[in-house]
């Protein structure tokens, strides 16, 4: 028994209890591991923990402790004494049990009206050692505060103090706190209950703590046989039934996904140490436990209320991330094995695979490379709908494919405008009217057009010209008609008015600031503008497709107000729709700024002519033919006019009186340089600049749609490459390196607090952080790792082969060198014989 073997060492000091909280020299935590395994049996009232001055009667002393019936031993005049622990008859559990106290001869000492004072020292000992024991695990908040300092100390995967905790090399006695810890849990995992839960729970935090992105100390947490408790507790299924607080019966689900952390933070990792322990952890953990606890909590958040429910979601992802885990380094853990060693009830067959579905459907996984490694990490996305289609496509049209580098560099540039872009979403999705507008918008757009074509192959059909001609507004075959016209223009009105509503909320256009438009008047006259960086998806008030969607309405309500008129223009509304049109008009707007200056010195240069034309040629334009030329005014409108047409030659006529060789001679230099600058150079500038727009359009959409068919875009290794060694092209790009997981992965980042960072997350938040993108794994990919291992170990082979064969030839011609000159030495010997 504890206590006789305390009484017979003559220890149980309450200072030695004060050094039981990890302060004394003595093991930091031998004294708690006395006081727990105590617990068993130590179930009286803390309060009646006190030496009386009178104990008991009928030779029976109250002790102080209280215990299940069984016996202890004293020491009396040297002699030891037997006590005989029991339970007064009708005595609650709860209170001070009586203790009988035997004589050396076996017969019981009346012990009636005892003082306390004239017990024997051992027994005082013994009452006071119990006291203090149960007071001392009663007071284990101290403990839980010391694991969580230490816990803290370790925030952050600091790695100097995770490896001080474990070795103090600076001190004469190491002590292995992380070694303590995990044998400290070795006294609590089989007896959870409300006053050890929150204890157990604070123990796997602080050693998940002590174990992240810390390889030595996940050894030593291993090597305690703390995976063997972990399966113990998750096995435990009545863990529940021992808790009666509501406040411990959370607890439970704090325990599990601390549990969760502490595993993930020994397999994380890929190198070949980790390799090594993540595999030895795989064969230890419970994998059917941990799959069990993942259904369970799927069950539990459907049925949940809103604020239990993401809590319970969490705990889910936390056990299939570690499935998942385990898949990647064996893969006979999956989810058919899984489902299949569980419970063959086909109703609980269907729960799993709804939990599987549930799981993978908002899970993705990314590959890494951290220290030369390969790694892949899981993750959980809340919601992928945040980011919009034509945000997708303008991100793979417009990134800058020339390199691998250049790739993977603008796409983290990009990235950080799409995950500002996805914050705002996500804000106004919140809003139940907004997202009512923001969700819809397709159908806005494609309602639209195909009301414009209706409206206007209605007034195809229906509009008749009036007889006056210079009224505007048309008549009908018949009068029913305006009805229909008016219906049609109202719900145009109401689907335009919508589709401005959702571009607004979805692009959320702003004013310019004041330095924006210093820079921009700048720009007009100078190139020495300070660069600053553009977002890549925001969208300026002033923008053209602000104004485009702004016209669109407008044109809208004129349309029905104005009798249809302005209905024609909302058939442009094609061009947005269609990715082939939306390139000729980007052939335009791409070098609006180049066109505008070659119209304006276009213009300056008509203008030119028709001040030349207006002060010597007036007598050439003909009023009666529409060529007019009274002021200077009209002038420059008909040079303009007919100039870009067909050129000013063919127009303009010489008077009859004017009909002398000198008039000919400068009329002719007059049209000619026309004709040549205006529309021969000037023109075809123009038509140049747009038709060679165009084909750079074209090229690099070949270009981009090349490269997004034959090479990846994370590794950017070829096509060819996993077509014959993985499991082909499309599933790589989808599954293992997709481009918008990577996406989500910094998004999880973004709102995953620091402290709470894996090892893998935590290198990863700082590259991105430096600016450091060497993480991507540049032709490297995980399921392409043994081809490259047997493809470096052919070239080795084939190197030693070439290296032996160039011995070989070496040593041959030293051979024949040799011969060579022993015949030449053989034949000067014959001559000079003779």
């Amino acid at each position: 028994m504890a206590g006789s073997s305390l009484l017979k060492k003559g220890g149980g000091s309450k200072g030695r209890l004060r050094g039981s909280r990890m302060g004394s020299k003595r093991s930091g935590l031998a004294g708690s591991q006395r006081s727990l395994k105590r617990q068993k049996y130590l179930q009286g009232s803390r309060h009646s923990l006190r030496p009386q001055n009178k104990v008991g009667d009928k030779n029976m002393l109250g002790a102080g402790t209280s215990a299940t019936n069984g016996k202890r031993e004293a020491w009396k005049d040297g002699q030891a004494m037997e006590m005989d622990v029991k339970y007064a008859p009708g005595a609650p559990v709860d209170k001070v049990p009586l203790i009988h106290v035997d004589g050396t001869e076996g017969s019981k000492e009346d012990l009636t009206n005892v003082d306390f004072d004239d017990l024997p020292p051992e027994v005082q000992r013994l009452i006071e050692e119990a006291d203090a024991d149960d007071l001392e695990f009663k007071d284990d908040g101290f403990i839980e505060l010391v694991l969580r300092i230490l816990g803290q100390m370790c925030d952050g995967q600091h790695s100097n103090l995770q490896n001080y905790l474990r070795e103090q090399p600076d001190n004469i006695k190491s002590v292995n706190l992380v070694a303590e810890t995990a044998k400290f849990l070795d006294l609590l995992y089989a007896n959870i209950d409300d006053t050890s839960i929150a204890l157990v729970e604070e123990i796997y935090s602080t050693l998940n703590e002590f174990a992240s992105g810390n390889h030595a100390n996940s050894i030593v947490i291993f090597d305690n046989k703390v995976i063997e408790y972990t399966n113990y507790i998750l096995r435990d299924t009545n863990i529940a039934s021992k808790i009666y607080t509501e406040q411990n019966l959370a607890m439970i689900d704090q325990l599990k996904m601390s549990i969760a952390n502490l595993i993930m933070s020994m397999i994380e990792e890929n190198s070949p140490d980790w390799s090594t322990l993540a595999s030895e952890v795989k064969d230890t953990v419970d994998a059917e436990a941990i799959h069990a606890i993942m259904v369970d909590y799927y069950k539990r958040a459907k049925m949940a209320s809103k604020n239990e429910k993401e809590d319970f979601t969490t705990v889910g992802f936390a056990y299939y991330h570690i499935l998942c885990r385990l898949e990647d380094i064996d893969s006979h853990i999956n989810r058919d094995n899984l489902i299949k060693a569980g419970d063959h009830d086909p109703a609980v067959e269907t729960e799993c695979q709804k939990a599987w579905d549930f799981y993978s459907n908002n899970s993705l996984s990314v590959e890494l490379l951290k220290a030369g490694e390969i790694q892949k990490i899981h993750f959980r996305v809340k919601d992928t709908s945040v980011l919009r289609e034509e945000v997708k496509e303008k991100v793979k049209w417009n990134i800058n494919r020339e390199s691998p580098s250049d790739k993977i560099t603008d796409f983290t540039d990009w990235s950080k405008d799409i995950m500002q872009d996805i914050r705002y979403q996500t804000k106004i999705l919140s809003y139940p009217l907004a997202k009512f507008f923001i969700v819809l918008t397709p159908l806005w757009h494609w309602s639209l057009l195909l009301l414009s074509f209706v409206i206007n192959i209605d007034i195809v059909a229906t509009w008749v010209a009036p007889n006056n001609t210079q009224t505007v507004k048309p008549e009908l075959r018949a009068p029913e008609f305006w009805t229909v016209h008016y219906s049609l223009g109202g719900i145009h009105n109401f689907l335009s008015t919508c589709l401005l509503i959702s571009f607004f909320l979805s692009n959320h256009p702003r004013f310019p600031t004041g330095h924006e438009i210093k820079n921009f008047f700048k720009g007009l006259f100078s190139n020495e503008v300070q660069d600053e960086r553009q977002s890549h998806l925001e969208t300026k008030f002033f923008s053209f497709i602000t104004i485009y969607y702004i016209m669109y309405f407008g044109f809208s309500i004129c349309g029905t107000v104005f009798w249809g008129y302005f209905f024609c223009f909302h058939l442009l509304h094609i061009v947005q729709m269609n990715q082939l049109l939306n390139r000729v008009l980007l052939a335009v707007t791409l070098n609006g700024k180049s066109l505008l200056w070659v119209f304006l010195l276009g213009f300056i240069i008509i203008y030119i002519y028709a001040i030349i034309g207006f002060g010597f040629l007036r007598s050439h334009f003909d009023a009666d033919s529409g060529l007019y030329c009274r002021n200077m005014f009209e002038c420059l409108v008909t040079s303009v006019r007919y100039g870009l047409i067909d050129g000013l030659q063919e127009y303009l006529a010489v008077p009859d009186e004017e009909n002398t060789f000198t008039a000919y001679a400068l009329r002719a230099i007059y049209d000619i340089t026309f004709y040549i600058i205006i529309i021969t150079i000037g023109l075809n500038i123009i038509f140049g600049i747009i038709v060679d727009t165009f084909s750079e359009l074209r090229d690099a959409k070949w270009r981009t749609d090349e490269d997004m068919r034959t090479l990846c875009f994370v590794c950017s290794r070829s096509a060819y490459d996993f077509e014959h060694h993985g499991k082909g092209f499309r599933q790589h790009v989808k599954q293992e390196h997709n481009m918008w997981a990577y996406l989500f992965f910094f998004i999880h980042l973004d709102d995953t607090r620091i402290n709470d960072f894996t090892a893998i997350e935590l290198y990863v938040h700082q590259c991105l952080k430096e600016e450091n993108y060497d993480f991507f794994p540049l032709n490297r990919a995980l399921c392409l790792s043994n081809e490259d291992e047997e493809y470096d170990t052919k070239i080795d082979m084939l190197m030693a082969r070439v290296d032996q064969l160039i011995r070989r030839q070496n040593e041959e011609d030293a051979h024949r060198r040799r011969h060579q000159l022993r015949q030449k030495q053989i034949e000067w010997e014959k001559e000079n014989r003779l």
